[in-house]
């Protein structure tokens, strides 16, 4: 048996607590995500998704998210009417040279990605399209040491907006005419 002492806590920190707790509970439990998907069009229940590089972070994501909309993302091209065809996923930044150790260092992040959708039979459904975000990175001299840390998070955020816009770009009434 727990014997828990509550005595010193004040009664309005717990009561609180148990209402975060179970709004967090609530907004898990009914499906809120933070981040909207656009719908994707019926017809893309089941898709293959070939990439350069089958294991990075980026194509894990994807794949992930594709299933997150009840997406079937299967295991190779002949299991699926449609193949989501990443020809090319491409993240650059510039190196800030060092100026006098009171200037801050600018990071200019860019992250581009070339897809096409392709019919099983081989028929072009969405030629190919690049996509791509910008992003900055400010730094003073006392930040430098976590430079890279930094420069993963912005990645994976960008990597997170490239997915989102490929979604809306999936979900696009071009590509639901082509679908028909």
């Amino acid at each position: 048996m727990i014997n828990l002492k509550l005595q010193h806590c004040h009664p309005g920190l717990i009561s609180r607590s148990i209402i975060l707790t179970l709004s967090l509970l609530f907004l898990t439990g009914c499906g809120f995500h933070l981040r909207a998907m656009h719908p994707l069009p019926h017809q893309l229940s089941t898709l293959y998704v070939k990439t350069p590089h089958k294991y990075s972070y980026f194509t894990k994501q994807l794949k992930k998210s594709l299933r997150h909309v009840n997406v079937n993302v299967a295991n190779t091209k002949h299991a699926a009417p449609y193949t989501l065809e990443i020809q090319r996923i491409a993240f650059t930044h510039n190196t800030p040279t060092l100026g006098t150790s009171t200037q801050a260092r600018v990071y200019r992040l860019h992250y581009d990605m070339l897809f096409q959708l392709i019919k099983r039979n081989g028929k072009t459904v969405l030629s190919p399209r690049t996509i791509s975000t910008h992003s900055q990175l400010t730094l003073n001299r006392n930040q430098l040491l976590n430079t890279n840390d930094e420069l993963t998070l912005i990645k994976h955020e960008m990597e997170r907006r490239l997915i989102d816009r490929l979604f809306y770009q999936l979900s696009s009434n071009n590509v639901k005419q082509s679908l028909r």
